[in-house]
């Protein structure tokens, strides 16, 4: 496998904030757990996904990441009539897209388990690149960047980040923005959580959007809610553009 080192974030003031500028990372902080899944199964020559969608950043971290490691990726996603801009760079960063006429996320992990059972050596990546492992690895690289801040705040699809920051900083209060589908207590964990009432797939408002680049549908929805809730000198966690 291919040694992939990827660079400590980038840490930028905006406003009243000290904000993690990982959209200056090409796949975004979803690719530092990308890396640490792969890393934790050397021996695997194809990685199968079923667990994305098309407005999702993590199509892209994960084809990336395997291009550059000379791994193989396919993902099982909903068929649309023209695929979303963050699904075309996965194609062109060398995913294998299957596209599903019955696509919802029950369908297309059940394929992706499938799949991932019917070829050797071969392993399905768990949605929201839930493990231990990456996790670890975020957590890792969120104290790479030399804060030690009292409150932190991001965005939360399957509150993977929120609970990796928790580890790196204990003594922070972490606030997540949930943009997707209600959170389990084990998704949660000690994540202070306050819903974004706008659509997953929906944008922030024009006039709700960071002084910085960031998803329109997800990260970027933190803004807003940080402007009004959180503290002077508050960290924010920008995962991607």
């Amino acid at each position: 496998m291919k040694a992939v080192t990827l660079p400590k974030p980038v840490v930028k003031r905006h406003d009243r904030f000290f904000v993690v500028r990982d959209d200056l990372l090409e796949g975004g902080t979803k690719i530092r757990g990308a890396a640490a899944v792969f890393d934790a199964m050397p021996d695997i020559d194809e990685f199968v996904y079923g667990g994305g969608t098309a407005y999702g950043h993590a199509q892209i971290a994960l084809s990336r990441a395997c291009r550059l490691r000379g791994k193989k990726f396919t993902m099982f996603l909903a068929k649309r009539k023209k695929l979303h801009p963050y699904t075309q760079r996965a194609v062109d960063e060398g995913c294998n897209l299957i596209q599903l006429d019955f696509g919802m996320l029950s369908v297309t992990r059940a394929r992706a388990r499938e799949y991932a059972a019917e070829h050797d050596n071969c392993a399905e990546i768990p949605i929201g690149l839930n493990t231990p492992e990456v996790v670890a690895a975020i957590a890792r690289d969120a104290r790479r960047t030399g804060l030690n801040p009292r409150e932190v705040w991001c965005a939360c699809g399957s509150g993977t980040l929120a609970r990796a920051l928790k580890v790196a900083w204990p003594d922070a209060d972490i606030h997540g923005v949930s943009v997707g589908h209600k959170l389990t207590d084990d998704e949660r964990g000690d994540t202070i959580l306050h819903r974004c009432e706008l659509p997953f797939a929906k944008s922030a408002k024009k006039e709700d959007m960071p002084p910085y680049p960031s998803v329109p549908n997800y990260d970027a929805k933190v803004w807003s809610i940080a402007q009004e809730l959180a503290q002077d000198d508050a960290v924010i966690w920008n995962v991607a553009k």
